[in-house]
């Protein structure tokens, strides 16, 4: 009797452990996939948000530069994303083809969500969801009052695409000409590699020039001989 007991009550205490044991796994697996799906669904802004992760504003300098255009790769929520397109290209909206026919075709994306790929010479890629459309000040809204979807694809040349202070770009590594200010320093560049560093602030690309006005974290030039490093003390 006393052993079938003690088997009785060892069986029982290995089964609550195995028990315990499966719901640690469970709870755990869960978590995992929950973030793995917040990530994929907010896109890197689900990380680090429209502001700069756990960098406070102390640590950022003031920055603004008129430089070369790079290779961009934006991904996040935008209030506005504004681009201006010649006459010939062609929008989607909901899987449907707009053809713009003005000469100057100025969009507004409206509280956009989603990916932007550019370069100097054009949008290489648009694509996500807004909740309203401008196109030559002419709105586009869904009758169910829901998000419409919406792409620029075919690598359309833009004559300017601005983004208001709500762009993060981590880091870009690229070679530039330009004109930079950084609290009370300028400094002009030519053909001179830059490294900009968590940069926040806004973003507009016209006449294949690119605008930053806002805060960054580092900034680094390497001229032919030298490396400048700038960064708040």
């Amino acid at each position: 009797m006393e052993l079938g007991r003690y088997n009785n009550e060892h069986l029982h205490f290995a089964h609550r452990r195995k028990v315990k044991r499966e719901i640690f796994f469970f709870v755990f697996f869960t978590f995992v996939i929950g973030i793995i799906l917040l990530s994929s669904f907010y896109g890197e802004s689900f990380l680090t948000g429209k502001v700069i992760g756990k960098i406070s504003q102390e640590e950022l300098i003031d920055f603004q530069a008129l430089l070369s255009v790079p290779d961009l790769s934006l991904e996040g929520n935008y209030d506005e994303v504004m681009v201006t397109l010649g006459m010939g290209q062609d929008i989607y909206i909901d899987n449907k083809r707009i053809s713009l026919t003005e000469f100057e075709n100025k969009i507004i994306f409206f509280n956009f969500n989603g990916k932007i790929n550019l370069n100097k010479s054009g949008v290489l890629n648009l694509e996500g969801k807004s909740s309203e459309i401008k196109i030559n000040n002419i709105p586009i809204n869904s009758r169910k009052n829901r998000s419409l979807k919406v792409s620029i694809p075919q690598n359309p040349p833009y004559k300017s695409f601005e983004i208001k202070e709500e762009v993060y770009i981590k880091e870009i590594d690229f070679e530039s000409s330009g004109k930079l200010n950084l609290d009370k320093d300028t400094l002009n560049l030519n053909s001179e590699r830059i490294k900009i560093k968590n940069y926040q602030g806004s973003l507009k690309l016209e006449n294949s020039r690119m605008n930053l006005n806002g805060k960054v974290e580092m900034v680094e030039i390497h001229g032919n001989f030298s490396k400048i490093s700038l960064s708040k003390l």
